[in-house]
């Protein structure tokens, strides 16, 4: 990425009125962020206002690719203190949950509510409790 490019993209994603939930359905349904990210990996461990890696982001959209996954990021957590793992589980995304697991997702951390990925889909997976 050039100094100007750069610079564009400081300007952009740090302006108050950046929409970081903007989704382009023309371009496979991913956010401004996305088209940043794509230039270049450093990029890839940038958080937004919610803390939010573009994994995280990628995986709450349902459209995490490998490429997206560094070890750096794989592990981070939001605002909330969820990974992308936990949103992976909690969509019921098989896909993006093998995904992460090949990257070594830590299904043992915990959020701010003390529950773990892994306890999720265990809690996901019990019949109501009447």
């Amino acid at each position: 990425m050039d100094p100007d490019e750069k610079d564009l993209h400081r300007l952009t994603t740090n302006h108050s009125s950046f929409d970081y939930y903007f989704v382009d359905p023309t371009n496979n349904y991913c956010n401004l962020l996305m088209h940043f990210i794509m230039r270049e990996i450093p990029l890839l461990c940038h958080v937004n206002g919610f803390r939010e890696t573009p994994a995280i982001v990628a995986t709450k959209l349902g459209c995490l690719r490998d490429y997206l996954i560094l070890p750096e990021n794989v592990n981070q957590h939001d605002h909330f203190s969820n990974t992308a793992l936990f949103y992976a589980i909690q969509l019921q995304d098989p896909t993006t949950i093998n995904l992460l697991a090949f990257h070594r997702a830590n299904s043992t951390l915990k959020n701010y509510q003390g529950i773990l990925a892994y306890g999720l889909d265990m809690q996901m997976n019990q019949p109501p409790n009447f």
